[in-house]
């Protein structure tokens, strides 16, 4: 019985069957992958071990810079663990898919995570992050930009330094995204008079945020915050911070919502 042509990648058909597995490719074994996913067959006819991974797998680098400046955490913990919550979640996707993680903070050299079996590593090095610096903006060591994308996790406070080190990482031929990360007392910033206590005498006082102290509305500055990440050559992002913590699910729902996945 003929062979009836079906819808498959390859131009010529033939009357016997392949020997590739479809859907899957080959790529050289790394160290923490997965024994299961080892191609014995396609290991001997190679110098070294090959391990399967999905062909619709992104691979290449996603390179996580995280700003961890002292901005991050104004005595609301919140946007610390949801930045870190949120590179987890990013970074598993990335594993996932069968491409490798660099996670770059300031002051410290990057650190590579090459397959899904080291999620778990991932996260501990994230959970072992130092509480943000009162020293500002680190310097950042980074991965080539060659076959590699770039997600930035900040603040609405970052400082100019962070635009020029992702302005000379797309001008080298890297893409970039930028996320900042907005807590809620920022999103709703005073528009009438403030009560405030001295914290020492507890005296009461009267303030209202108004004139040359207060030059800037919040969404002006949020549109500011925006242009300079598109002068560099990045794609900005807004995330709201929430008041409880969410799922690794919701904030990866929340990301494709925004496009940023």
């Amino acid at each position: 019985m003929n062979r009836r042509p079906v819808d498959r990648i390859g131009s010529c058909l033939s009357p016997r069957l392949g020997n590739s597995v479809q859907g899957f490719e080959l790529r050289d074994a790394r160290e923490g992958d997965d024994a299961r996913r080892v191609d014995w067959r396609a290991s001997a006819r190679s110098k070294g071990l090959q391990v399967r991974r999905r062909e619709d797998s992104e691979g290449g680098t996603l390179a996580l810079v995280l700003d961890r400046s002292k901005s991050l955490n104004p005595g609301n913990p919140r946007r610390d663990l949801d930045q870190r919550r949120l590179a987890l979640a990013l970074g598993w996707k990335a594993l996932e898919g069968g491409g490798d993680v660099a996670l770059c903070v300031g002051g410290e050299s990057p650190r590579s995570f090459g397959s899904f079996a080291r999620r778990s590593a991932l996260q501990g090095a994230l959970g072992g992050l130092r509480n943000p610096s009162s020293e500002g903006q680190l310097p950042l060591d980074m991965p080539k930009p060659s076959n590699a994308r770039l997600i930035g996790l900040a603040d609405p406070w970052v400082e100019d330094s962070w635009w020029e080190l992702l302005g000379s990482w797309v001008n080298s031929g890297g893409r970039a995204d930028v996320v900042c990360l907005v807590l809620p007392q920022e999103d709703m910033p005073p528009s009438g008079q403030l009560r405030l206590s001295d914290v020492e005498s507890g005296e009461r006082l009267l303030a209202h945020p108004r004139g040359s102290l207060w030059p800037i509305p919040w969404d002006e500055w949020l549109e500011a915050w925006s242009a300079k990440a598109k002068s560099s050559g990045a794609r900005p992002f807004f995330m709201r911070v929430g008041s409880d913590a969410d799922s690794a699910v919701k904030i990866l729902e929340n990301c494709s919502g925004a496009g940023l996945v």
